[in-house]
């Protein structure tokens, strides 16, 4: 509804907004807030620049959202100061120490460096780099001016200077930066191994560690679509008085914790982006990587707003979805098939509440690095191996035989298959009988978001953006939102359903590998699964989340939720990275071509007969998603991704 209040119905959706601002103060706080500050920027950064053309209504839409929050005060002052007051020290007082920022992205960068292509990409590591500087050593993204006589500026702004930025671009030597880049990221692995483990909350921020409260309940809790009763939300009784520091790359570094008032403890993940630079991918070693990065045309504020912004929304789309497995198909609910969606609290257009949980979380990037140190391996082993022989056999283009083939070295001679499975088996002490739990509801997942990724298109990248926990088998999915191209559409794979079961054959009469991979299920996952599992529960799994939402009841009413996530998604991505509406389609149009883009994958995947059918019966299951498994891993298309997205794990 916020995203309403600059559109035609504005008044209408403005005096919803009023009504459930005065009954359920807290079910509406933490967005508005969010939207105000956000619009606020927009406003200015429009009204500053005569080079673009302001947002439609940017300043009518603020206002709007401004008397709402000046009437939530009014019929609810003490209540609107404790939030505001905690939302600000949320948003102040934890702010990740600069080395642990800079060995993530400088790492990121490392990744990139990788390629056979070094003249067009070095130009786009470079301006990488160059931009990275600034933020760290000059201004970050809240425009706040860095000091020069801090401890770390005075540790690396020289020497970022002369090891990174010393090269012009044409002088660039990708190689010598590798081995620059290594080095620096092992200065700055050195001082975030020095962190402790855990902050004392009262030394971060004195107001949370002492929070006195009557009223303010646990972030998160309004989630259902049933009128809330405010009865039934627990309170914060106090934030626990350690706050846990994680060292993972690129997972969020801290934790706190809040006791509710039925003694129950809430964990969330602190995530900000206070010195992240827009994402510059370049392309990958063979071609595209499959990822789309923001345009470098400014746009009126980070590109972190848009994708925080489109992975709530997308969490609510696939909190319905879970609805719809619990209520409508009795085959879902008896498996208990459901996708893991995560609750995020926006603090600012910087900084976000993420709920954690109670157990460990471990991402799939530290099962892999783990591995990696007990067996004297490097991290970037297998694109060293690519880009070696790439230099040796001085190959400008890089054929498709020769990428099967060198995923296939790298598969079988420097990347064990095992990794996770090992990693599993050692975590569960042995317990067959464990393992068999844990498989069977981490694929029941598993096969839910990877089903999720094909008809969304979203980000390949799993092992720096997925983390599970041992015990009961979540899959945590971060960075999972739709990825559009360009012209707002949805990235499209190439996939249809073949009549052949021979997926060999049917790529190569297409010659599209990469484009025609539907999602990545890399090569360790696919060695975990096993072909009883992959043939059991993993596809049955997939055929019954496709028969609920390709329900002849049911798929009109799927429709509409799509028109309504993409209408939100696409006008919210448009407006605020400041881009027209390609040629002459009007947004109706597009909203309506992705909603079609991802009703027709439903239904030319839905199965004609249900996967809890008679055993002996003579009609067989249908084939379209085991075409689809097949497809995802078979080697030709893993061969074909960018190397950078770790295929092989």
């Amino acid at each position: 509804m916020l995203n309403g209040l600059d559109k035609p119905h504005a008044k209408e959706f403005k005096a919803l907004l009023l009504k459930v601002a005065f009954k359920y103060p807290q079910a509406i706080f933490y967005e508005l807030n969010n939207y105000i500050q956000q619009r606020t920027r927009v406003s200015g950064r429009a009204n500053t620049n005569s080079l673009k053309k302001p947002t439609e209504s940017p300043t009518s839409a603020l206002a709007h959202a401004q008397v709402i929050m000046a009437d939530l005060n009014k019929h609810h002052a003490p209540l609107y100061c404790n939030l505001n007051r905690m939302v600000e020290s949320l948003g102040k007082n934890f702010m990740f120490f600069p080395e642990e920022e800079l060995v993530a992205l400088l790492h990121d960068v490392l990744l990139q460096c990788y390629g056979g292509n070094y003249i067009e990409r070095k130009y786009k590591i470079w301006k990488m780099l160059q931009t990275i500087y600034e933020i760290f050593f000059t201004m970050n993204n809240s425009g706040e001016i860095v000091d020069p006589d801090s401890k770390f500026c005075k540790k690396f702004k020289v020497l970022f200077q002369k090891e990174l930025l010393s090269d012009t671009p044409e002088e660039m030597h990708i190689p010598l930066l590798i081995g620059r880049l290594k080095t620096f990221i092992s200065r700055l692995d050195a001082a975030v191994n020095k962190i402790p483990n855990s902050i004392s909350l009262e030394k971060l921020a004195p107001f949370l560690s002492s929070f006195q409260n009557d009223s303010v309940q646990i972030p998160g809790q309004f989630t259902s679509i049933m009128e809330p009763n405010p009865d039934d939300y627990f309170l914060i009784d106090k934030f626990e008085s350690q706050v846990t520091v994680n060292k993972s790359y690129r997972f969020p570094r801290r934790m706190i914790s809040m006791r509710g008032s039925n003694g129950e403890v809430f964990n969330f993940f602190i995530e900000n982006n206070h010195r992240k630079p827009p994402p510059l991918i370049p392309k990958g070693p063979f071609e595209d990587s499959g990822r789309v990065a923001e345009k470098e045309e400014a746009t009126f504020v980070s590109a972190y707003d848009v994708s925080w912004d489109s992975e709530y929304r997308f969490a609510k789309l696939l909190r319905h979805f879970n609805g719809l497995f619990k209520k409508t198909n009795m085959q879902a609910r008896k498996r208990h098939i459901y996708i893991f969606v995560s609750k995020f609290i926006p603090i600012s257009p910087n900084t976000r509440l993420v709920a954690a949980p109670e157990e460990e979380l471990v991402p799939y990037e530290d099962v892999y690095r783990r591995w990696c140190s007990a067996n004297g391996k490097e991290f970037e082993a297998p694109l060293e191996y690519i880009r070696n022989s790439i230099e040796a056999e001085n190959l400008q283009n890089v054929s498709h035989e020769q990428r099967v083939a060198l995923y296939t070295h790298i598969s079988e001679h420097i990347i064990s298959p095992s990794i996770f499975k090992e990693y599993v088996l050692k975590r569960l002490g042995g317990d067959l009988e464990g393992v068999w739990h844990f498989k069977k509801h981490f694929f029941t997942q598993l096969a839910v978001s990877t089903l999720m990724s094909y008809l969304f298109s979203t980000d390949k990248n799993t092992l720096f953006n997925t983390a599970f926990t041992p015990k009961s088998a979540q899959i945590f999915n971060f960075k999972f939102f739709p990825q559009y191209d360009s012209n707002g559409m949805l990235l499209q794979s190439q996939f249809v359903p073949p009549e052949t079961e021979d997926v060999e054959e049917t790529l190569k009469t297409t010659q599209e590998y990469k484009n025609n991979i539907p999602f990545l299920l890399s090569n360790n996952m696919h060695f975990f699964m096993c072909p009883t599992f992959k043939h059991s529960i993993y596809s049955i799994v997939m055929l019954t989340s496709l028969l609920t939402l390709g329900e002849s009841d049911l798929i009109a009413q799927t429709k509409d939720r799509l028109r309504l996530f993409f209408q939100d998604d696409l006008y919210d991505w448009m407006q605020k990275s400041s881009l027209p509406l390609p040629g002459n389609m009007n947004m109706i149009d597009l909203v309506e071509e992705n909603t079609n883009s991802v009703s027709k994958k439903i239904l030319a995947l839905t199965p004609e007969v249900r996967p809890d059918m008679e055993v002996n019966s003579s009609v067989p299951i249908d084939t379209t998603v085991s075409q689809l498994i097949n497809t995802a891993t078979d080697v030709n298309s893993l061969s074909s991704l960018d190397p950078t997205l770790f295929p092989w794990f």
